[in-house]
């Protein structure tokens, strides 16, 4: 609201085709045992026998991609995306700079993020689409219903995937930088700017709030947005620091301010000297970086460690209220960071929600996402985040092959 191992380093993977009644995994750690049986309200009346959903093909996959989290430092090799060749179902050995010139995978994991060979994330021409957004599971307000998360499992919401996807009848994108700390000018919840279209104003939105990491990871800040010129490119950040040898964040706050300019630019800050840095020259170092498009339409906060700078660690996590920002007094208690990274429809219509009972966990929203990349298509599923032992990162997928509307 954040190369160049052998397999081992993955994890285990498990391909098996789906039948319904084999669905064990539903139950990840994040949905009750007890769930509704699947109701066909299409099914006439009269004691007739619901349609029990055709899982014939489907693949189950599960995927270590635990890097990034804690059991991988910014500098270790298994500090990599997990790629997957939806054609075979394997993932591949291959590191991240290697993965930019391969056409060998579609997809990749790591922690919460996704993303597709296509686009800024790679030269395999993979674009996706929304197939079906699972709009019961969000209110009118696009919030998550609690009650509808919790009823949910990987089982009861199979006949979601098993529906034909019509290809052609999908917009169908590629991934582009997509920077952890959001920015989109609507959300307001989450947005750290918000844009008002009948005054064409951008404004700053102070009550959207992030944790940082540094570029080193071992430099942290609370972070808010205070105020916003928008003529001037102007950027007020608030800042609330906690350096290597601290164990809490400091009570008192800094303001970074931003002066980009009227002809957009980037400028960084460095939270351990508490000073505007030169970007190039700090590629290393800098920890935030704000920068703002010539002609004022984007407007982005982007940290150290995705697709900005040389510094390896650089993450966020958020967005979080005043209250949930208290509950992070020592930044190393944060359980998530998310990196800036490279997205398109993960980005746009995320898989999961979170902190729905308020214990930062992560639940599914089995979203059923298409997959093309030019020669064959998929229908995908993103189905847990944990394993049976609590551990996050262990992502688990199911997909299929679309085999009809496969026009691009």
């Amino acid at each position: 609201m954040q190369p160049g191992t052998h397999l081992k380093h993955i994890g285990t993977l498990t391909v098996i085709a789906l039948m319904l009644s084999a669905c064990s995994d539903g139950n990840d750690s994040t949905t009750p045992v007890n769930d509704p049986p699947i109701v066909d309200e299409e099914q006439p009346s009269g004691g007739d026998t619901p349609e029990v959903p055709d899982t014939t093909g489907l693949i189950d996959l599960s995927i270590d991609a635990t890097a990034g989290g804690f059991t991988a430092g910014p500098d270790d090799p298994a500090n990599r995306w997990a790629y997957l060749d939806l054609d075979t179902g394997m993932l591949l050995d291959i590191d991240d700079d290697a993965a930019l010139t391969s056409s060998d995978w579609e997809i990749a994991f790591k922690r919460v993020a996704v993303k597709l060979n296509g686009g800024v994330s790679g030269n395999g021409g993979t674009r996706g689409g929304i197939a079906d957004a699972q709009v019961a599971f969000y209110d009118d307000e696009n919030e998550p219903m609690l009650e509808a998360f919790v009823a949910a499992n990987a089982e009861t919401q199979v006949e979601a995937l098993s529906r034909p996807v019509a290809l052609d009848q999908i917009e169908l994108t590629t991934d582009s930088e997509v920077a952890s700390i959001k920015g989109d000018g609507f959300d307001v919840e989450a947005s750290w700017w918000i844009y008002d279209p009948a005054a064409f104003s951008v404004t700053a939105n102070p009550a959207a709030r992030y944790m940082v990491r540094g570029a080193n990871g071992d430099s942290f800040a609370q972070m808010r947005v205070t105020d916003i010129q928008q003529t001037e490119r102007q950027i007020s950040i608030e800042l609330n620091l906690q350096g290597p040898d601290a164990q809490n964040i400091d009570d008192t706050s800094i303001t970074w301010i931003a002066s980009v300019g009227a002809a957009g630019g980037s400028l960084c800050y460095d939270f351990d000297t508490r000073q505007q840095v030169d970007c190039e020259s700090a590629s290393q170092t800098w920890d935030i970086q704000a920068a703002v498009s010539p002609e004022g339409r984007t407007w982005d906060l982007w940290t150290n460690g995705g697709v900005r700078g040389d510094g390896g660690a650089g993450a966020s996590f958020g967005p979080l209220t005043e209250s949930m920002l208290a509950a992070f007094s020592n930044a190393n208690d944060v359980p998530v960071w998310t990196a800036d990274s490279t997205g398109g429809v993960f980005n746009d219509y995320s898989w999961y929600a979170y902190n729905l009972q308020e214990n930062n966990r992560i639940w599914p929203n089995y979203r059923v996402y298409a997959i093309d990349n030019g020669q064959s298509a998929w229908k995908l599923q993103v189905l847990r985040y944990y394993d049976d032992a609590g551990v996050s990162g262990m992502i688990g997928v199911r997909y299929g092959e679309i085999t009809t509307g496969t026009t691009p």
